[in-house]
């Protein structure tokens, strides 16, 4: 009997604790958007900040996916964009599958990737291409170098991920 209980209590406790490092991995990609939309939004100017993301390669040896989504306010209804981590299935324990942490963007007016085949992106993919960088909907923790990227072109603000893995 004393064994079902630590069995069951180790395993509560180390959903827990990877989910708040999971959480931390999205709060720490959240700030990085928060800072670059609001350099972004200090200009007239059509510009392209790109900042490369130092994330974990692994938690506790899982690896794991961050991604933009968006998300329906439950209080105004409004969709909004937050960063979303979740382990990666082929990494994880059974336990572990659809862990999923959030961390809630507030922006209304500004615009996540949606679709990385859209032909108006032709010239933040020709951009991004002179850094050896491609769009990502999504971005491994175990990929080699993974970035945040904000663009504003024609006074519209547009967020996404790029990664060096071609897609």
């Amino acid at each position: 009997m004393a064994s079902v209980y630590y069995t069951h209590s180790y395993s509560t406790y180390r959903t827990q604790i990877l989910s708040v490092q999971l959480q931390e991995a999205s709060d720490y990609v959240c700030s990085i958007f928060v800072d670059m939309v609001a350099l972004c939004s200090t200009t007239q100017s059509d510009q392209l900040l790109i900042k490369d993301l130092k994330m974990p390669r692994d938690i506790s040896g899982y690896f794991y996916n961050v991604s933009l989504v968006k998300n329906t306010d439950p209080i105004s209804l409004r969709m909004l964009p937050a960063i979303q981590t979740i382990f990666d299935i082929r990494s994880t324990s059974d336990d572990l599958f659809g862990l999923t942490e959030e961390s809630q963007l507030t922006w209304t007016s500004v615009n996540i990737l949606e679709n990385t085949t859209d032909t108006a992106l032709n010239s933040l993919k020709t951009q991004l291409k002179t850094y050896n960088l491609y769009l990502h909907l999504e971005v491994g923790s175990n990929w080699s170098r993974n970035v945040a990227w904000v663009w504003k072109s024609g006074g519209k603000i547009m967020v996404g991920l790029a990664s060096d893995q071609p897609t």
